[in-house]
């Protein structure tokens, strides 16, 4: 997590949103993720405003 804060402030990026076609559960289409060290968020698997834009993606 240090380094993705890192990464983010060298760059102006506040959060990041990562998925993958790829799951753990063979019912579920993409596993997505969010992460915003900026904000002292390590993990919130559950942020609506952000995957609200994963339709376009399928």
């Amino acid at each position: 997590m240090e380094r993705l804060g890192r990464f983010g402030e060298e760059r102006g990026i506040r959060g990041f949103c990562l998925t993958a076609r790829e799951t753990v559960d063979p019912d579920a289409l993409i596993s997505s993720r969010f992460f915003a060290p900026h904000y002292g968020i390590p993990e919130d698997p559950v942020t609506g405003s952000v995957h609200a834009a994963l339709p376009v993606w399928l």
